[in-house]
């Protein structure tokens, strides 16, 4: 018995190996950006902008790569986001609790709006 357990400890160390030692997720879309997705990519990072916030992310350039959406398609979805980021409460990073708003849920929803 104390023989399987130490085996069954083995076979779990080298399967959790192996799960850490792969490559980072890559998004399996390929390249299939809708408008719905862009409306949430570009909604997020305003809020980010307008609330001086370090921008971390790139998935709104990797929306424009990746998206066949028409370029006043993306003009207008952008200001829709930018609208709609400005309306999103500014973080109080003092109030951790509370303070700071749900703005990937917020824009989320509102990107359900976009859907084709």
């Amino acid at each position: 018995m104390h023989l399987i357990k130490k085996l069954g400890l083995s076979l779990v160390i080298v399967l959790s190996s192996h799960v850490f030692a792969e490559s980072p997720p890559v998004d399996p879309r390929q390249g299939s950006v809708d408008s719905k997705d862009f409306f949430f990519y570009s909604c997020v990072r305003e809020y980010m902008k307008q609330n001086s916030i370090k921008i971390f992310d790139g998935s709104v350039e990797y929306g424009v790569e990746y998206s066949d959406l028409a370029s006043i398609d993306l003009l207008t979805i952008g200001k829709a986001a930018l609208d709609f980021a400005s309306k999103i409460r500014k973080p109080n990073f003092d109030d951790l609790e509370h303070g700071r708003p749900a703005v990937l849920v917020l824009c989320e929803k509102e990107s359900e709006k976009w859907r084709n």
